[in-house]
């Protein structure tokens, strides 16, 4: 451990303090990247294609941005590392994931820069695929606010099984 670790995991957590460093593992950095990679992609095409909505997706961008550094601050920093051994920490992280990101991203509404990234022959082949009845009729049903709250609640319960987590 070296001199500046020590010095600020002692000050903010006492002597015993875990250590705690960023967190750059592939499964977490790759896919944070690739969607970041991917929203650039769509976003800039989406740009180039027409100057009607500008300002709305420039604001969708920035929303996206923020919610998607959130979410990365939350999953690659010491907060992380910390998490894992520090009840605090793991609660500030799952706030952050839930109370801020989240909703950033959602605001941000992704989805059509997301898909703009892919060819027209997938993104066709998506939209055909998104126009079905039952899949419209899953994503209604899964979309209900009493629905969507028992699936939260199912998914947090889930998660904290020792095993699983």
């Amino acid at each position: 451990m070296n001199l500046a670790t020590l010095f600020s995991t002692s000050i903010c957590y006492g002597s015993g303090a875990p250590e705690a460093g960023w967190t750059l593992a592939l499964p977490i950095t790759a896919p944070l990247t690739a969607v970041a990679l991917i929203y650039m992609a769509g976003a800039m095409r989406l740009w180039r294609r027409s100057t009607r909505g500008r300002p709305l997706r420039m604001r969708q961008a920035l929303l996206f941005a923020a919610g998607w550094s959130v979410l990365t601050a939350a999953l690659v920093s010491p907060i992380h590392a910390l998490g894992e051994r520090l009840f605090v920490a793991h609660m500030i992280e799952h706030e952050l994931l839930m109370a801020v990101a989240a909703p950033l991203l959602v605001i941000a509404c992704p989805a059509p820069a997301l898909l703009w990234a892919f060819p027209v022959t997938f993104r066709r082949a998506l939209g055909m695929v998104g126009h079905g009845k039952s899949l419209r009729a899953l994503w209604t049903f899964a979309s209900r606010p009493v629905t969507a709250t028992i699936v939260h609640g199912i998914a947090i319960w889930v998660w904290h099984i020792p095993v699983l987590f």
